[in-house]
């Protein structure tokens, strides 16, 4: 009975149980692994790790195996990706440990590899994320700046403007890149006859003067 509870546990657990030999060739693969990598259990018998995995994880888990048998590790956690039947990578969370004869000498390996293609999905969702988020603070970081600029350039102009269309033009020049707008005007203002004058009128991309034939008005 025992037997059949250990099967059980093996066989139909959600993550991927395996074993294999000391030389990366595997042994039993549960039935999650046979529907993640496509590999019936016929086939797993004729599988090694070294095929399924980059020379990169080929070389982590390597050395991950090295730690256990010299005794550094009892298990190891790590990630890699494994290659399914199909071509695809599938990256993966292990947990790994040895497996002894009844002498107590490592036969082979018996691990628990967890699915984490979603987390690493979300990972990257999140750092696009962040990477947009930060490009965004650069961007206005820039704008900001450029546009302290464009004040700094339109306090100066108009310090030193000694004719009213030097002024209008300066806050046109201004205008049509800081404000976006679609008209813009500049008129004299007289205190004591209570009367604005227009003179200089900036309207869907003309110029017109109006010193000459503008009428003020209360």
């Amino acid at each position: 009975r025992s037997q059949q509870r250990y099967f059980e546990l093996f066989n139909y657990a959600n993550d991927v149980v395996y074993t294999h030999d000391l030389t990366g060739r595997y042994t039993s693969f549960n039935l999650r692994g046979q529907q993640l990598t496509g590999y019936s259990p016929d086939e797993i018998g004729d599988v090694e790790f070294k095929s399924l995995a980059s020379p990169e994880d080929v070389a982590l888990a390597h050395s991950m195996l090295r730690k256990k048998l010299n005794g550094e590790a009892t298990n190891t956690i790590y990630e890699l990706s494994i290659k399914k039947k199909d071509g695809t990578m599938i990256p993966f969370e292990v947990n790994s440990q040895l497996i002894y004869d009844e002498n107590g000498k490592p036969v082979g390996v018996q691990g628990i590899a967890r699915d984490i293609s979603a987390r690493k999905e979300a990972e990257e969702r999140l750092r696009e994320i962040s990477e947009s988020l930060l490009q965004a603070e650069r961007r206005a970081i820039t704008e900001y700046k450029t546009l302290l600029e464009r004040i700094a350039h339109l306090a100066e102009v108009l310090a030193s403007a000694r004719r009213l269309e030097q002024i209008f033009n300066a806050l046109l020049g201004f205008t049509r890149i800081s404000l976006r707008c679609d008209a813009l005007s500049i008129a004299l203002y007289d205190h004591e006859q209570v009367e604005l004058t227009p003179h200089f009128l900036w309207l869907e991309g003309q110029n017109i003067d109006l010193t000459n034939a503008a009428e003020p008005f209360p």
